[in-house]
């Protein structure tokens, strides 16, 4: 309990986009006070309790641990999340690889039709296998107001917890698997087609998929995006002294990673094996930003 009061009187604090200071302005209460409060050195009292809730516009029961969901039910709506997180990384990377390694690698005229016979009975230009992102897209469109207005009905209307996950599981699961499929079909057809028959090309397809794959990590990891931060994140002692300096770097952090991964993928795009571990290197140096901003942040803290 002790624990679990401190992270939570900071979050409610975050959440309020109030500074330690300002709750110190505010209810007169020393700024080390609200820290030793934060870092579960000591406990507030009751009456200290109801102004921070109030402060934070925080129900007290919240604060105190006291939940109307069931840990169940909790950790439903964490599959939920991680299944739409997943969701988006498989429409980012497959709409975007494929398009990549239509452009780069497939010749200008490919087979776009086979007949049950397994013949190819049509032949034409490489750019009528991007109606395959077009697909992709589509059903992306009509996904996610599916899976909103779905959770925002099952969120206003009585249903049983247990049932309103279920629902929200196999809407993210159906997804899922759809994309899957037709990603794996889509893939095997595309390569089927490009011949990729040497050593530089094979590398450099699978340069192109890590590429976007960091750029989606950075994107999903960016806390004013995704407050779980699950993929990457900057951990250093002072990041995580302060939960301000850890949004901060970690914000830092993503938008870096993006950036270098997109010129990373940008120079594997024109050019071949041969510059690949450059690029690599170029990756690498995403890690200098952040080193240097949280250099700045400890000169004006």
């Amino acid at each position: 309990m002790k624990k679990d009061l401190g992270s939570r009187l900071k979050q409610a604090r975050e959440k309020a986009n109030f500074t330690q200071q300002e709750v110190t302005d505010k209810l007169n209460i020393s700024r080390q006070t609200i820290s030793k409060y934060e870092l579960n050195i000591n406990e507030p009292d009751l009456e200290t309790l109801k102004s921070l809730a109030l402060l934070y516009g925080a129900d007290i029961n919240e604060l105190l641990g006291i939940k109307n969901k069931s840990s169940n039910s909790e950790k439903s709506e964490t599959v939920n999340k991680i299944l739409l997180i997943f969701n988006l990384i498989v429409v980012f990377i497959s709409v975007f690889a494929s398009s990549i390694i239509i452009f780069k690698f497939l010749p200008e005229t490919v087979p776009v039709h086979y007949n049950f016979e397994g013949v190819v009975d049509r032949y034409g230009s490489k750019y009528e296998l991007l109606f395959l992102n077009l697909i992709f897209i589509v059903i992306l469109a009509v996904y996610l107001p599916i899976y909103f207005l779905s959770k925002s009905a099952l969120e206003n209307e009585p249903v049983n917890p247990f049932k309103r996950n279920l629902v929200l599981i196999f809407i993210n699961g159906t997804f899922s698997i759809t994309f899957l499929v037709e990603s794996i079909l889509s893939f095997y057809y595309i390569f089927i087609v490009s011949i990729i028959n040497s050593i530089g090309k094979i590398v450099s397809v699978i340069f192109i998929f890590m590429y976007l794959f960091m750029m989606t990590m950075s994107f999903l990891s960016n806390p004013k995006i995704n407050e779980m931060n699950i993929f990457v994140g900057y951990r250093t002692k002072f990041a995580l002294s302060c939960s301000e300096n850890w949004a901060k770097l970690n914000w830092c952090a993503s938008i870096s990673l993006f950036v270098f991964s997109l010129i990373s993928l940008i120079i594997s795009c024109l050019f071949n094996s041969i510059y690949l571990c450059f690029t690599a290197f170029i990756l690498l140096l995403s890690i200098v930003p952040p080193i240097v901003f949280e250099q700045y942040l400890k000169k004006n803290a």
